[in-house]
Parts: C-alpha cells; sequence; structure tokens
C-alpha cells in the first residue's frame, strides 16, 4: 500500500460513503469488519479511501481491473475466482477503480480489526486431510479445505482464533458448537460463517458440486 499524508486525502471519503453501490457492510464486530465489494463490467467507483486495517480480499469471481490513485498513477490487477489476496495494514492513498472483466465481479474485504503481535500465535492448523495451509502472515491464517461432491464429511475442528469460513459452492452443512448446540444450515456460493474460538463440528450433508470452506483466522490482539 501507498502511504500518503492525512491530509492530502481529507478531501474523499471513506468507499462506503463514497461508492455505496459497489461496498457493502455486511457485518463488524470488535475482531473484524466484512464488506462485500460487487461491480458490473466497466463499472468505474468514486473516488475513496479505505481505513488502512490489514486485509485479506477473497474474491468469489474473475476481478480484474485497474485502480487509479489520486496523483494520477495507475495500476491494473486481475486475480482469478476462489482466491485470497492480503494487504497489509497501513495508510492507502485514496483512489478509483475501473472493472475490466467481462462479466460482474463479486469479492468480500474481510478487514481485520485487531493489532498485529508477533507474540499472539494461533494454535496448529485445522487437523483434517480435507484442509491444507495456503497463507500465514502477521494478520491472517488462511486455510482451504476441499470436498467431492458426493462425499459426506464429518469433521471435528479446533480454531483457536476468531475466524470467517467463507463457503464457495452451494452447500448444506450441520454445524455443531462445544456446548452441543446444532443447526441445520444451506450455504450459498460467498456465504459466510463467524467462528468463535473453541471446538466444533461441521457435518457435510449435500453439495450440487465440487466445493470448498475457506478458513481465514485472525492474528493479532484487541487494540
Amino acid at each position: 500500500m501507498l502511504a500518503v499524508c492525512p491530509a492530502a486525502d481529507a478531501q474523499y471519503q471513506d468507499a462506503l460513503v463514497a461508492a455505496p453501490e459497489r461496498y457493502k457492510l455486511v457485518l463488524e464486530n470488535q475482531f473484524v469488519r466484512l464488506i462485500r465489494v460487487e461491480a458490473d463490467p466497466a463499472a468505474v467507483t468514486a473516488m475513496h479511501t479505505h481505513p488502512g486495517l490489514p486485509m485479506m480480499q477473497v474474491a468469489f469471481t474473475e476481478v480484474h481491473s485497474i485502480t487509479t490513485n489520486a496523483n494520477g498513477t495507475t495500476r491494473e490487477s486481475h486475480r482469478d475466482a476462489r482466491t485470497a489476496r492480503y494487504s497489509p495494514g497501513g495508510a492507502e492513498m485514496a483512489h478509483s477503480t475501473k472493472r475490466l472483466s467481462s462479466a460482474p465481479s463479486r469479492s468480500m474485504r474481510i478487514e481485520s480489526k485487531l493489532q498485529p503481535d508477533p507474540n499472539v500465535v494461533p494454535g496448529p492448523p485445522l487437523q483434517d486431510s480435507h484442509f491444507a495451509v495456503e497463507q500465514d502472515n502477521l494478520d491472517f491464517r488462511v486455510t482451504r479445505g476441499k470436498f467431492a461432491a458426493v462425499e459426506k464429511s464429518n469433521l471435528k475442528l479446533t480454531l483457536t482464533r476468531p475466524a470467517v469460513l467463507i463457503f464457495f459452492g452451494r452447500q448444506k452443512w450441520r454445524v455443531r458448537d462445544e456446548k452441543g448446540h446444532k443447526r441445520n444450515s444451506s450455504f450459498e456460493d460467498g456465504d459466510f460463517l463467524i467462528q468463535e474460538p473453541g471446538h466444533f463440528r461441521l457435518d457435510k450433508k449435500l453439495a450440487a458440486r465440487e466445493s470448498e470452506v475457506l478458513v481465514v483466522e485472525l492474528k493479532g490482539r484487541p487494540k
């Protein structure tokens, strides 16, 4: 990210205010801020800023765009569907974005509100053969689980940090927490689940095709 003097961008508003048709806050708690980003082909967002929180951006579709910064410089970026990109915290130059994708694009910004702390170490990665760690940095650990369409899975998982679970593909699970409470949940592509630290079970009931679950654990400590 590009660090700039805050006064230089004082005239620009946060993306949620400057471009509400593109950026929508879907959840905020003491740990995280989740923002859905949706845009049609060739859509251009107004010049805006972001709060500079550490961020993992998860693409549900292909996302191809060109960013124009307030100083006139540009940057083109391309991300495939079902991928996650990390950005560390820090001031970011005000910018506008034009979509270059030929189809509507969808993604989610997972913004951590925790203070980075190298002494805060999460427990071991999820102990299940379906899951593999993809990213592990100062702010997040990202683990991906892959499941066959006809496979019925019974997973007993333990999280030592708060996490956001992102579902790729239509899926149906029974979720049970450590107190024995259970519920059947159907997830569409791009749906999410906030999970507090502790033990929980995921019992897969149904999926129309191959599906994935992305587990984004938040590191750090409360500010």
